[in-house]
């Protein structure tokens, strides 16, 4: 509880919501460019499509193979 109630008197980029722990940036903008230029800076481009549809599908049924995929994507 002394945590809980230590994040939430910051300004940081951690909170415990509900009783899980999330990290954000979201309300700290000027914590946002900071970890965008981190973030780019791996080359990362979005998924396609395709690439996002698949991964939902990993993120929901897991574990899953990649036959139960093409199955489920049709």
């Amino acid at each position: 509880m002394k945590l809980v109630a230590s994040y939430a008197t910051k300004s940081a980029g951690i909170e415990n919501s509900q009783g899980s722990w999330r990290v954000q940036t979201v309300h700290q903008a000027q914590q946002h460019d900071v970890v965008r230029r981190f973030i780019k800076s791996f080359g990362l481009r979005a998924a396609s499509d395709a690439g996002a549809e698949t991964l939902a599908v990993i993120a929901y049924k897991q574990p899953v193979t990649s036959p139960e995929i093409s199955e489920i994507r049709g």
